[in-house]
């Protein structure tokens, strides 16, 4: 495969491109993550459980943007979204649990949360 590649004349800007673009992405995960840590030390909603809830549907933005756009800069955007989400979504889950169950039986509670959600991903 590598000679095949290495026979295009054009392989090693295409390669220079797919590194920047992967930066990008990266970058913007990073920033999503780091900004979803922040808003969830300093926003503690009502409900928080609800609120993640509702801020999972966010998840389709990335999926959807790499469907429907090839600009890198848009994808990123959506990467950084879905960081900011899923962080401050696991925080908030987290921070609930650890708040509302019981010491003697979060453990069991985790085990449980991790063996449902295992189980139903084959669903979809």
């Amino acid at each position: 495969m590598k000679i095949l590649f290495r026979a295009w004349p054009g392989h090693r800007r295409a390669l220079a491109r797919r590194r920047v673009r992967l930066g990008l992405h990266l970058r913007g995960w990073g920033v999503g993550a780091i900004a979803g840590g922040i808003v969830a030390l300093r926003v503690k909603p009502r409900r928080p459980l609800v609120v993640a809830t509702v801020l999972t549907t966010l998840i389709a933005l990335p999926p959807l943007a790499l469907a429907f756009s090839r600009s890198a800069a848009l994808i990123a955007a959506a990467l950084v979204v879905f960081a900011f989400e899923v962080v401050w979504s696991n925080s908030m889950f987290t921070s609930t649990i650890q708040a509302l169950i019981p010491d003697q039986v979060r453990s069991r509670v985790g085990s449980y949360d991790m063996l449902i959600s295992i189980v139903i991903m084959p669903v979809g």
